[in-house]
């Protein structure tokens, strides 16, 4: 496997992780908020080499909120967001060099980057919490029925002359019965 294909399969369940961070410690949320930063540093690199050819320069701005929510959250997925629309602005929409959003026509692209970005930061965090929702609820499954297999463990030798409905007829009805 190579040195890639690892990195991004540990990338991608690293939010799924349990036990592996602390999520009310500082330096989870500096990792997270710095990755943010990273993510989107990445796409202003992508963007500024591609420039024209992508078409949309912010398409990989896009790609930066989807993954900074996905492996931070929503607090980082909208840190990303707006650091992008400053580096939009900055390279990308006239005058260049400058943070200018007062022009209309800029608006309206940020406006519709800013939906962009929001729907899929709010998809990918509620995949998130479903997904981490999923791995407790099964491992919550998974001791129940460890528990319930030590319980049968233990109650079958009691129950051998039970009258369970599992048990065939004869050994239901045999012997104990005090009819008259």
């Amino acid at each position: 496997m190579s040195k890639a294909h690892e990195l991004l399969r540990y990338i991608a369940y690293l939010s799924a992780r349990e036990g592996a961070r602390d999520r009310e410690s500082l330096r989870w949320r500096l990792v997270r908020y710095g990755v943010a930063v990273t993510l989107t540093l990445l796409a202003w690199g992508v963007s500024l080499m591609l420039g024209s050819e992508l078409g949309a320069p912010s398409l990989p701005f896009a790609a930066a909120v989807a993954l900074a929510t996905w492996l931070g959250g929503s607090g980082p997925g909208l840190l990303t967001s707006v650091l992008s629309i400053i580096a939009i602005d900055f390279s990308f929409l006239p005058p260049v060099g400058a943070v200018e959003l007062t022009h209309s026509e800029d608006l309206i692209d940020i406006v519709v980057f800013l939906v962009v970005a929001l729907t899929i930061g709010g998809t990918t965090a509620a995949l998130r919490r479903a997904r981490n929702h999923l791995a407790v609820s099964h491992a919550d499954a998974e001791r129940l029925a460890a528990q319930a297999q030590r319980l049968l463990v233990k109650l079958n030798p009691v129950c051998i002359g039970c009258d369970t409905p599992d048990s065939p007829p004869a050994a239901r009805h045999s012997g104990n019965s005090n009819r008259s």
